[in-house]
């Protein structure tokens, strides 16, 4: 029979799992003492790993005498909480009986293959010790709060497991994340998108560095409600964020800095774009924390910015001139790289991504709103996507004026509104038709890399001031200081020169949403 497995998964030092007995959340809210047991599970594929390429897993596990068949469907994660299916059966001994599957309408397909059935065989295995207690709240949630220790283990390699399960047996899943978050405060816990599965199937091949992901498509049912376009928004920025955290953290691809930066600044664009509903003040202490991630990263991403798009180009021409700024580049970059890891492997990433979830899934944001708010709220999602979409692109249009006058810092925040219409759109480009949102938001993203160009050249003259000024690091010598302003110099002169014409591009674009704002 299928049940829905939700749940958080925690990693944590293995000296640090012996204190979750003795924290209050746990003193409080269990029911009965710990009980622990041994588990061994063995993990099923083909050897072409067919079973995990359709999103399942299979697995026989012997808990004392007993032994349980059962399988896991990929399911989805979101701000660490991992939703999926999973069937089990008992078994009389350890050998598979794949019949069991054949009643279950939701995966019997995975299993019709007659080749695939006679070529199952044990991949790897993971043995460990688990502690439980059933955590039991006033609102009756039922709360199974896990402790493994022990290892993954195949083709001769091993990985430990040190971590905590929280399995929401009955309630809401606000109670998971309001116990996450109180172990939270007394254990240097992170989350752990990584299943024990998976990371069974990461042994049996290389290791292989950790690729950045971009956002990809949000997806947004066509009949939502602003709420419910509201929520998806939400996590469609944090799965955007958190998939690349592992990657930062590895330190061997500079765009994880870049899209962890990005998916920053989408989620405070979509907080303010769903102001006009959801109030600041109930979205303050979620926009204080992503800012301060966002800040923490910055500086990473200006440094790389600096060296891919500056100096590398430059240094093909003049490599003397350039040798020692590009040792004080490459130190500052390591530094701010330093800075950006110890932010998302710092205690307050983890409760930024924890507070967020409980933030979303407790809703108390909507005793701020008055009886008009939540009828809007209940709306349709077009609706309102018309009319901030009309509003941002209005603020467009205006900041533009008397565009050659502008200050450097007035193109900035013209940059910054380009952004969130951009932003904006994609958020809600799932409503209207294809090839008029993607028309439009390519000319849009014409002039906010240009506008971007201009911005780098005033970030570049703060770099080298940093350097400049700063004992730490090798000194510049004035004719590379030249050089690089006299490029980016150079560099404004021809992207103003292409300004124009970008800017008539987006102008003359249909503003795809215009029908439904007439209609809202």
């Amino acid at each position: 029979m299928m049940a829905t497995e939700t749940e958080l998964k925690l990693s944590l030092a293995c000296d640090a799992l012996q204190r979750v007995a003795r924290l209050p959340i746990v003193r409080q809210h269990a029911r009965g003492r710990g009980i622990r047991r041994h588990l061994t599970n063995v993990y099923y594929d083909t050897s072409d790993q067919r079973l995990v390429a359709a999103g399942v897993a299979l697995r026989v596990r012997r808990v004392e005498k007993r032994f349980l068949q059962t399988v896991k469907t990929a399911g989805t994660v979101y701000a660490g909480m991992h939703s999926r299916g999973e069937w089990e059966w008992e078994l009389p001994n350890h050998k598979l009986d794949l019949r069991l599957c054949d009643a279950e309408p939701e995966i019997a397909a995975v299993f019709v293959d007659p080749a695939l059935r006679t070529t199952l065989q044990p991949l790897f295995t993971t043995d460990f010790w688990r502690t439980t207690w059933l955590l039991v709240f006033a609102d009756s949630s039922l709360i199974e709060l896990a402790v493994d220790r022990g290892k993954v283990s195949g083709l001769g390699r091993t990985t430990p497991i040190c971590e905590l399960e929280l399995e929401l047996k009955a309630g809401s899943p606000q109670r998971l994340y309001e116990v996450a978050h109180a172990l939270a405060e007394a254990l240097p816990i992170r989350l752990e998108n990584t299943s024990k599965a998976a990371r069974g199937y990461a042994l049996l091949a290389p290791p292989k560095p950790l690729i950045a992901q971009k956002a990809g498509v949000c997806s947004l049912d066509q009949n939502a409600s602003a709420e419910e376009a509201f929520q998806t928004i939400v996590q469609y920025c944090l799965d955007h964020l958190h998939t690349n955290a592992a990657v930062v953290c590895q330190g061997e691809d500079t765009e994880g800095v870049h899209q962890m930066r990005v998916a920053t600044r989408r989620l405070r664009s979509c907080l303010g774009l769903f102001r006009p509903l959801i109030p600041r003040t109930a979205s303050d202490l979620v926009n204080t924390e992503v800012r301060w991630l966002s800040s923490e990263l910055a500086f990473a991403r200006d440094w790389d910015v600096f060296l891919e798009e500056t100096l590398s180009p430059l240094e093909r021409h003049f490599p003397d001139i350039l040798s020692s700024l590009r040792l004080a580049t490459l130190e500052a970059r390591a530094n701010a790289y330093q800075r950006a890891r110890a932010a998302v492997e710092s205690a307050r990433y983890t409760r930024l991504l924890l507070g967020i979830g409980l933030w979303r899934t407790r809703c108390d944001w909507r005793d701020l709103l008055t009886p008009k708010l939540l009828r809007d709220l209940h709306r349709p999602a077009i609706g309102f996507a018309a009319r901030v979409l009309a509003k941002r692109y209005a603020r467009v249009r205006q900041g533009c004026d008397g565009f050659l006058q502008l200050s450097a810092e007035e193109r900035h925040r013209l940059r910054i509104l380009c952004k969130r219409l951009r932003y904006a759109g994609e958020f809600f480009a799932a409503l209207y038709p294809e090839s008029t949102v993607r028309d439009f938001l390519r000319s849009v993203a014409k002039v906010q890399d240009i506008l971007g160009v201009l911005n780098d050249a005033v970030v570049a003259s703060r770099l080298l001031t940093e350097l400049g000024t700063d004992p730490k690091y090798p000194a510049i010598p004035m004719p590379a200081r030249h050089l690089v302003l006299g490029w980016k110099a150079a560099m404004i002169e021809q992207n103003l020169a292409f300004f124009e014409s970008a800017w008539a591009a987006f102008c003359n674009q249909p503003c795809f949403w215009q029908s439904s704002y007439e209609n809202s």
